[in-house]
């Protein structure tokens, strides 16, 4: 039955370049989550000029000469740096095809950095821990939801069904504060 035939290509085709990606975006987040989290707990106050005193830092304690804070200063942005490098890397792995220079430098320039505010960098990461939340309920939708799909006949009904309740980012309680009239 030529339906039946298509229909079986169309639940193929969707495994393959919807499931999957979502539940590969799903396990990604949980990373996402355990790096946005270090990236805090780092303790460092960013700002104007932390990028210069972290170099500073960093080479002093380099030569032996550094106070234990300085120190201290130097390992925290190092250790902020490091994660925040991971992250990203993340994000590029994620996404398919090819990534250029410029596509390298643009993601830089809109993720947690040692010259943002501190209120800046912390907004990018709710922004982005409420992006991976919302991640880990589609892929867990989409498993709950896919036998049901299945029995059906139709696994498309999943994207349908998950635009009716997906909501919106901001729906999330870590953007909350975020909200305006809020402050």
């Amino acid at each position: 039955d030529i339906r039946q035939t298509a229909q079986s290509g169309l639940n193929d085709n969707w495994i393959k370049t919807r499931l999957n990606p979502v539940l590969d975006a799903g396990k990604a987040a949980q990373t996402t989550h355990a790096n946005l989290d270090a990236i805090i707990n780092t303790g460092l106050n960013t700002g104007w000029g932390t990028d210069a005193k972290a170099g500073a830092a960093s080479f002093l304690a380099g030569l032996g000469v550094a106070p234990e804070s300085a120190k201290m200063f130097a390992a925290n942005a190092q250790k902020f740096q490091a994660v925040t490098m991971d992250t990203m890397l993340q994000q590029f792995i994620a996404q398919k095809g090819t990534q250029t220079e410029g596509d390298a430098k643009r993601v830089m320039q809109t993720f947690v950095a040692l010259k943002n505010t501190p209120e800046a960098n912390q907004f990018i990461v709710d922004f982005s821990k409420a992006k991976a939340n919302m991640d880990s309920r589609k892929a867990s939708y989409y498993e709950a939801a896919t036998p049901l799909a299945q029995r059906e006949g139709d696994l498309t009904k999943v994207d349908r069904e998950w635009r009716n309740i997906q909501g919106s980012i901001w729906d999330d309680p870590i953007l909350r504060k975020y909200a305006k009239g809020k402050s």
